[in-house]
């Protein structure tokens, strides 16, 4: 016999909307997935609002976890996250992403002088401090690559700008276009 199983199913009454349904096993208290999935959200925000946070203990809203059924507040979960996650992980999942050796992404970086590919900066910016890998969306549409497609490094704003422009060169003229423009005269002056 099956652990927990019953010898034959028996009629019982779903905990979350009443209905009847048959108990297969000891612990089934719920007649379908949807009210079962219902029953463990429930379970969950009891627990966070009666023992808190499974790291620090506090007592918190639940809007201040980072989903129905985690154990973690939001700053737990993102301190762990940020101890973690170091630079050297950051920097080793990158060149993995890219195809790239620590070798030839040095190559690369020294040809370019040690700086970003567009302004030319010194300093990487970010969070972790290391060069973006800029790639040809085209070639490769995803996050990852085949490696021949490999543009160059760029620091943290160059990459948000040519990411938010979508690789589009027509984009990129247009935005250099609109900030060399003159200025129009002000419209919306309140006298």
């Amino acid at each position: 016999m099956a652990r927990g199983r019953l010898l034959q199913p028996r009629p019982a009454e779903c905990v979350i909307d009443g209905r009847k349904f048959m108990q297969k096993t000891y612990q089934e208290n719920t007649c379908s997935d949807e009210c079962w999935a219902e029953n463990r959200r429930r379970r969950w925000e009891y627990l966070r609002l009666t023992e808190g946070c499974a790291r620090c203990k506090l007592v918190k809203p639940l809007t201040e976890y980072t989903g129905p059924t985690t154990p973690y507040c939001k700053d737990c979960f993102n301190k762990d996250r940020r101890d973690r996650f170091t630079a050297a992980d950051y920097r080793l999942q990158n060149l993995k992403k890219y195809k790239m050796t620590p070798e030839t992404f040095d190559a690369l970086l020294e040809t370019q002088d040690g700086r970003c590919a567009i302004c030319k900066t010194d300093d990487p910016g970010g969070r972790h401090g290391e060069w973006h890998v800029d790639h040809d969306h085209d070639c490769c549409p995803g996050s990852r690559t085949c490696g021949a497609c490999v543009r160059g490094l760029l620091c943290q704003n160059c990459n948000v700008f040519i990411g938010n422009a979508k690789d589009d060169p027509v984009r990129l003229r247009a935005a250099a276009d609109y900030i060399e423009r003159p200025r129009q005269p002000a419209l919306f002056l309140v006298a």
